[in-house]
């Protein structure tokens, strides 16, 4: 098969104000079943992304057969952008609310060498790919657990001026991102002041990262993804 995606309906639902539920569980057959994979498909006309059918029925309801197209909810993954720093470092981490089994989230930038790998959003974690530090408090940071942390291969040589981009699943719900309440020492990307009312403020004094035994606490801005 091409990069259809194959319409798993996991749950009972209806539509509601003209727009299907983001509760279904879309799989990318063939591709590991990522997030990236998936809007790749959806790019490309060529690749027959938007042969996706449900079960038989009608209307596209999980017992539905006509096709549900990359074009509109539920299979369209969600692009969110955030403010370019504006300070000549950045310190900072990402987690998403995720499902079990769901498509794997994913981040980019414009800034060649930072990459971002997703891990399971639980334990102790390693912070950052280029340094040893461990993230603490995690349980704390109700709005992704059990989710994924998509962390960034540098813990601060990122330039101001970057952009940096999360994509993942419409039914996903919540988007966090967290940085150091240093502005004044050129780490906090200025997105204190940057970021929009959409991103709500939960702060928690046993969340940060360990170095050399204590810890740094981060600020914490979460986004509901479907607001």
């Amino acid at each position: 098969m091409p990069c259809g995606a194959l319409l798993d309906w996991s749950a009972q639902f209806s539509l509601f104000q003209n727009k299907l539920p983001l509760s279904l569980v879309c799989k990318d057959l063939g591709r590991g079943g990522s997030i990236g994979n998936l809007l790749s498909c959806c790019n490309d006309p060529s690749e027959n992304c938007s042969a996706m059918e449900g079960n038989g029925g009608h209307g596209g309801l999980p017992d539905g057969g006509l096709p549900v197209r990359c074009s509109i909810p539920p299979c369209r993954p969600v692009t969110i952008n955030l403010p370019a720093t504006t300070t000549n470092q950045l310190v900072h981490g990402i987690c998403v609310n995720t499902a079990q089994g769901d498509l794997v989230p994913i981040a980019s930038s414009s800034l060649s060498h930072l990459e971002y790998t997703p891990v399971s959003f639980t334990g102790s974690l390693k912070a950052w790919g280029d340094r040893n530090y461990v993230l603490q408090g995690i349980e704390s940071v109700t709005e992704c657990n059990g989710g994924e942390y998509l962390r960034p291969s540098l813990v601060k040589s990122i330039p101001s001026g970057t952009e940096i981009s999360i994509t993942v699943a419409p039914w996903s719900t919540t988007v966090c991102v967290f940085f150091p309440n240093m502005d004044g020492y050129g780490r906090g990307g200025g997105w204190s002041s940057t970021l929009d009312e959409t991103w709500v403020t939960r702060d928690y004094d046993d969340f940060g990262w360990v170095y050399q035994g204590q810890l740094y606490p981060f600020m914490t801005r979460c986004h509901d993804i479907n607001q």
